[in-house]
């Protein structure tokens, strides 16, 4: 692992030059932090109404449908921002549509599903 990464060219992504360029406020925004924070409150959201909705009480509660319509406004906003951003978005498209990625993903979640089935029925089972 120390081979591959001390191995590597100089020229990768950005030049420790144009980084040491920019200013503290410049250097945070490239972390793209509202585009953070609005991810975060649309999955909260998310599992809030998958939560309430599914598990603790009706579909039909007020809050549940308020959850779920503030997950579906922020992910359009958050979808809208990273198109916008182009590659200075929190998830640039160039990444997110690489092959490798994709799969990797997809993999993921797929895993996740099945350990998530196994977590929940052995214990009742």
């Amino acid at each position: 692992m120390a081979f591959i990464f001390f191995s590597l060219p100089n020229d990768i992504g950005r030049s420790s030059q144009e980084i040491k360029g920019l200013t503290w406020l410049q250097f945070i925004r490239k972390f793209n932090p509202v585009g953070a924070v609005i991810l975060l409150v649309s999955v909260i959201c998310l599992l809030l109404a998958l939560q309430w909705g599914g598990g603790t009480g009706d579909w039909k509660e007020p809050r549940v449908i308020a959850s779920i319509s503030v997950f579906a406004v922020t992910w359009i906003v958050w979808c809208i921002m990273q198109y916008i951003q182009g590659d200075e978005a929190t998830l640039p498209w160039k990444v997110a549509k690489q092959r490798s990625v994709l799969g990797a993903t997809l993999y993921t979640t797929l895993g996740s599903a099945a350990f998530t089935i196994i977590i929940y029925w052995v214990p009742i089972w």
